[in-house]
Order: structure tokens, then C-alpha cells, then sequence
């Protein structure tokens, strides 16, 4: 069995090639992906499903650290249509729309409800989108066959508890992020400061250097320049 989590990433295209170039060695285990204009970073766990999220907490606590503007923004719960399980499944669409319609199939268990319904035009048509991990647990249970063999998701109490944990990583970031930069500001005036330092001394004890000993303070002060 292998736990799929897919995260959500902000502040990272991967339709960029040359995005992947960011990806630190340590995160190469995951699988990073683009959905359309949706960037992901996939986590493939073979422990149970409240360790894999706990790893998942700290690949984001990671990419957090080490990965400049980029932060998981939340686990990505992927939506489907009628279509788009029918061609995972392999049926007709209108088998689908049947089952959907809890006219079909519905003794045992019935079809998951939508998620979200949204418009698909000028015409007043709607369109239902159903939890992918819903849809793939009803097919396993009542038509026996397995659209994604050996991959299990997260529950809804899982989901939801890890989303929390992925706001407080969200949230220590952004208290980071104010310090790291102030923490740089003060080094860069300290090295300022101290290059001025030399310069000022270098400059004094050439004020009172005769002309054998000025020609050697200048060659400190350039060394100490460079």
C-alpha cells in the first residue's frame, strides 16, 4: 500500500522548466508535477496514513526553509466529473451520470455527493465535481475493480487535520521571513561599518607616516581593501 498526498504549492510554477532548478537535493524524492496551472508536490509514502501525513508536515516544514517564496499552501483535494471517471474507470459517461443519479448501483452504497457544482457556460448548465479519493473508494467496494491499485488517501479527518498543521508551518514562515531579512540588513551595515573603519584608520596613520613609511601604509591599505 502507498499513501498519496498530493501538496499544493504557492509562490512556484512547474509549467517553467527551469522551475525544478529551485528543487533543493533533499526534496527530490517527491514528485513534483504540474496540474494545468496548478503546481504539486506529491508525497509517495509506504507507511500508514498518519505517519505518511506526518512526513508530509515535515517535507512542507522543508520546502518552507529551504525553498525562497515557496510554502505548501494545502493538501490538494483533486475534484473530478462524470467524465473524467468514466475515462478512469473505463465506461460509458452516461454510466457515470447514473450512478451519480443514485439510479444505478445505489443499493449497497450510494454515489458520493459533489463537492462543488459550477457553471460551464452561458446556457445555465452546471457541472458536479466529486473527491477523486471518494469516487476511487466507492469503485473499489462496489464495482470491485481499481482504478489506482495500491494507492490509498487520506480520510476527511486526516485531510483536515493536516491542513491545520500545514497552516501553523505557514504561519512560523511568515515569522521568519521578517527576521531572516533584518538579520541581513544588520550584517550588511556591519561590514559597511567596518570597511569604513579601515579606510579611516588606513588614512590617519598616512597622515602621520613619513614619505618611506606612507608608501608602506599604502600597500597595507590596498591589501586591506582588496
Amino acid at each position: 500500500m502507498t499513501v498519496k498526498i498530493p501538496l499544493r504549492l504557492q509562490g512556484i510554477d512547474l509549467r517553467d522548466a527551469e522551475a525544478y532548478e529551485r528543487i533543493p537535493p533533499e526534496l527530490e524524492e517527491l514528485f513534483w508535477m504540474a496540474n494545468g496551472a496548478m503546481s504539486l508536490a506529491v508525497v509517495l509514502s509506504d507507511d500508514r496514513e498518519a505517519v505518511a501525513a506526518t512526513e508530509a508536515a515535515d517535507f512542507a516544514r522543508h520546502i518552507a526553509k529551504q525553498m525562497s517564496n515557496v510554502l505548501v499552501a494545502e493538501v490538494y483535494d483533486e475534484l473530478v466529473s462524470v467524465s473524467d471517471v468514466a475515462t478512469r474507470v473505463g465506461v460509458a459517461p452516461e454510466a457515470v451520470r447514473l450512478w451519480a443519479a443514485r439510479k444505478r448501483r445505489a443499493s449497497l452504497r450510494p454515489f458520493p455527493t459533489p463537492r462543488q457544482v459550477v457553471g460551464t457556460g452561458s446556457g445555465g448548465k452546471t457541472m458536479n465535481l466529486y473527491a477523486w479519493r471518494e469516487v476511487l473508494s466507492w469503485i473499489r467496494e462496489i464495482l470491485c475493480t481499481d482504478p489506482e491499485e495500491g494507492i490509498e488517501y487520506l480520510s476527511d479527518t486526516q485531510l483536515a487535520d493536516l491542513n491545520a498543521r500545514l497552516a501553523v508551518i505557514r504561519a512560523e514562515r511568515s515569522a521568519w521571513h521578517p527576521i531572516a531579512v533584518k538579520n541581513e540588513q544588520i550584517i550588511t551595515d556591519i561590514q559597511q561599518i567596518c570597511q569604513e573603519t579601515r579606510i579611516s584608520f588606513g588614512r590617519a596613520s598616512l597622515a602621520g607616516s613619513s614619505g618611506s613609511d606612507i608608501q608602506g601604509q599604502d600597500r597595507k591599505l590596498r591589501v586591506e581593501l582588496q
